[in-house]
């Protein structure tokens, strides 16, 4: 998968991704888990004892975390559905990608048609 396919699986600016591909910056936890959703991998955090079978408090998730991450899962999940939704949802998001393909000086698509044809141009589409 190239940074650009990534990038638009994710939203992700394709320099940004440049930039966590090269080491210049780290993503932070939400663009990571989008990154992973976006290659179809996950990231389960669990306890690595010692030695003597003892897990080292420093390193464990806290209840705070647990939420964020829980709510990031939830998220993705909505995300992930063969749901077409509403007429209304569908022209929003073909408004949302028209817009950040702007801010990148790449021709709007306009139509749904366009967008599920160029989907299908990057082999993002499952069906």
């Amino acid at each position: 998968m190239t940074a650009r396919q990534l990038a638009l699986r994710t939203g992700i600016g394709e320099g940004r991704i440049s930039d966590y591909l090269s080491g210049r910056h780290t993503p932070g936890s939400a663009q990571l888990l989008r990154m992973l959703a976006a290659t179809g991998h996950g990231l389960r955090v669990v306890p690595n004892p010692d030695a003597n079978g003892r897990v080292n408090e420093r390193f464990a998730v806290s209840d705070a975390d647990r939420t964020v991450l829980a709510r990031q899962a939830a998220a993705l999940r909505e995300i992930e559905t063969d749901d077409e939704g509403t007429a209304e949802w569908r022209a929003r998001r073909i408004e949302e990608a028209d817009a950040d393909r702007t801010r990148h000086r790449i021709p709007p698509l306009k139509t749904e048609p366009e967008l599920h044809r160029r989907a299908r141009d990057l082999g993002l589409l499952r069906r």
